[in-house]
């Protein structure tokens, strides 16, 4: 497939259904679904399969017009940097059933305008050291319905716009006691159905700004 082709392929992506079969060297997309209008805000993917070994591959066709895209239903192991890249004013994300494994600094593009990040209904099993740094805009973060059982103590470091943290139906046990210190304008986070044990008296001693704190369902 040429590269002319490649790249017309991903713009159709953006205006209507569209099969890609690259060269051996690249992963087949099948993508079922996609913008809704003629304007490109709004866009939804599903049944994309991407593995680490086999990486999904997006031609270099920015769309800066997209305002918030949707990727569902799909095996995807790893979060597409390609697609965030190639959307540079993306406000909004979601990637729910997709069996998301694991997550990477690298995996966001540095200095990215994300305002809401959707991961729900994955399988993601930990949150590494700020992971989320580079999205400094973000103020919306949710991941619950996954199965993770550690967050790292710098996990949500360079979040002070964060406003809502959904981290429920989880395997959570344990909270380190400054895991939230940076969130200095969080007002709603969820933390129901998980298996926390304790909560430390000074976990939430920065957050000036919370009004909801859900913890029903976990095991104290």
């Amino acid at each position: 497939m040429s590269t002319k082709t490649f790249i017309s392929c991903f713009i159709l992506l953006l205006l209507t259904q569209c099969s890609v079969w690259p060269t051996a060297n690249a992963f087949t997309l099948n993508l079922t679904e996609s913008c809704v209008g003629n304007q490109l805000y709004f866009c939804t993917l599903s049944n994309l399969t991407s593995t680490l070994q086999d990486p999904l591959f997006v031609a270099n066709a920015t769309a800066p017009e997209l305002s918030e895209l949707v990727l569902r239903d799909s095996v995807v192991s790893r979060v597409p940097r390609s697609l965030l890249t190639e959307a540079p004013n993306l406000r909004s994300f979601f990637m729910h059933n997709c069996h998301l494994q694991r997550l990477s600094g690298f995996d966001f593009p540095t200095g990215h305008p994300l305002h809401t990040l959707v991961l729900q209904g994955n399988r993601i099993s930990d949150v590494p050291e700020m992971v989320f740094v580079t999205l400094y805009a973000l103020q919306e973060l949710q991941l619950g319905r996954n199965m993770i059982h550690m967050v790292h103590k710098n996990a949500f470091e360079g979040l002070d716009r964060l406003r809502y943290l959904d981290l429920q139906q989880n395997d959570i046990r344990e909270l380190p006691a400054t895991l939230f210190d940076e969130l200095v304008n969080l007002e709603h986070i969820d933390l129901s159905s998980n298996n926390i044990q304790r909560i430390d008296a000074s976990t939430f001693g920065r957050n000036t700004k919370l009004q909801t704190v859900l913890l029903g369902d976990n095991s104290f």
